[in-house]
């Protein structure tokens, strides 16, 4: 009995050594070593980005109201389109607007057909 308690004993002392040595936290994000000018630019491209990319969806009359209400997320210069659409071509085709003003490598249409 003595054995099994000093055997437990140690694996926790082992445990707990091996988790003290081990960094869980995630790492830090590029901006933390970016100056706030930079990091401001970046903010500002990606604000320009997204209302450019909202005017055109917006100025399509062809596209419904969910359509036209899709997120944009803009971040380091990538556009994540997100919410409800009508129809596939519909989704397409705000792909197309986003690309249109952003580059083809730089967006990702998460949106769904609601149909």
């Amino acid at each position: 009995m003595k054995n099994t308690f000093l055997i437990v004993a140690l694996l926790a002392v082992i445990e707990i050594g091996w988790a003290a040595g081990t960094d869980t936290r995630t790492e830090q994000s590029s901006t933390a070593y970016k100056t706030a000018d930079q990091q401001a630019m970046s903010s500002q491209r990606d604000t320009d980005l997204t209302r450019m990319i909202r005017e055109k969806i917006v100025a399509d009359d062809s596209l419904s109201i969910n359509a036209h209400n899709v997120k944009i997320i803009t971040e380091n210069g990538r556009v994540y389109l997100r919410g409800p659409v009508e129809s596939k071509a519909e989704r397409q085709q705000v792909e197309r607007l986003a690309k249109g003003v952003a580059g083809k490598t730089q967006v990702v249409n998460e949106t769904v057909i609601s149909k």
